[in-house]
């Protein structure tokens, strides 16, 4: 049990630095540092169950005589438990408007690291909530033009 514990673990603490790395989680470090350390609580459980279901998996094709290897069942299960943890984990403390605003923006012209620019100078300067990405008045649309300019201008 003791190697599982481990081996779960070290699992989910890959698939979330990677997530945190490559995935949209937010910039705060506060928030990532938590994301972190939920994702372990979570996602270690979640890899352990996944574990024994890859087993059974296993034990279940080796008795109708289909024979992948327990070694497939096995890792298959601890990557999909851990997913589970770390996708709750980052939907519960990742920073939803962060998130909504630069993957919008990104699909619309820019880089990440220029959404990422543009998000900070508007959240500054209006500390961004719902109501302003939904209805911004001409004041904030200007705003954000300006500093869309800046934002391509220096990154």
């Amino acid at each position: 049990m003791k190697d599982t514990l481990l081996e779960s673990t070290l699992i989910t603490a890959v698939i979330v630095i990677l997530t945190i790395i490559f995935g949209n989680t937010g910039t705060g470090l506060a928030s990532n540092i938590m994301i972190f350390f939920v994702s372990i609580i979570i996602g270690t459980p979640f890899a352990i169950i996944g574990r024994y279901i890859g087993l059974f998996f296993d034990w279940f094709s080796s008795a109708i005589g289909i024979d992948y290897g327990s070694t497939i069942y096995k890792y298959v299960g601890f990557l999909l438990g851990a997913w589970i943890g770390v996708g709750i984990s980052v939907n519960l403390f990742s920073n939803k408007i962060e998130v909504a605003f630069i993957a919008q923006c990104h699909e619309q012209l820019q880089s990440k690291s220029q959404c990422q620019c543009l998000y900070n100078k508007v959240d500054n300067k209006y500390n961004l909530d719902e109501t302003i990405l939904n209805n911004p008045n001409k004041e904030i649309k200007d705003f954000i033009i300006k500093s869309t300019k800046e934002c391509i201008k220096n990154n």
